[in-house]
């Protein structure tokens, strides 16, 4: 059996006891415990872990091997499965989708109060407009090309 990693030692020793006590200590405030949580946590648990499964990856030149151990491919909880994710999907954007022109992002905070108004009332998002307002204005940027979220 091979040590654990230093990052998973801790949530190793501690996650099991935490879903058991869970019910008692934390069900009433928060929730139900999803059964995705679980599910999320092992398989992290599990990634990079030689004794879960791995290839072994030689060099036909030097002769040299190694163990690459396999791992979760989650996103989100796992953050070197993630930022992988994260990476390969950003080269994909670039290379395969987006044109070769400057692009922003927008992101609209609405109170969490309106949340659930605007979730069962889609159609009044086209009310909240995004326009861009810079210094040195596009030529056209109030047509009525402008951002709608």
């Amino acid at each position: 059996m091979f040590p654990l990693p230093k990052q998973t030692e801790f949530l190793h020793r501690h996650f099991a006891a935490f879903v058991e006590t869970y019910p008692e200590q934390y069900q009433s405030r928060c929730g139900p415990l999803r059964p995705v949580i679980p599910q999320v946590v092992h398989k992290f648990l599990d990634c990079g872990n030689l004794d879960r499964g791995f290839a072994r990856i030689r060099c036909d030149h030097c002769r040299h091997e190694y163990l690459l151990a396999f791992s979760c491919k989650s996103r989100w909880f796992c953050p070197s499965c993630h930022q992988k994710n994260v990476q390969t999907t950003a080269a994909f954007l670039t290379a395969r989708v987006l044109a070769p022109v400057p692009h922003r992002h927008y992101v609209l905070a609405l109170p969490k109060m309106l949340r659930p108004y605007f979730q069962r009332h889609r159609e009044l998002l086209i009310l909240v407009r995004v326009q861009d307002e810079t210094n040195n204005p596009r030529p056209g940027a109030n047509a009525p090309h402008s951002v709608v979220i």
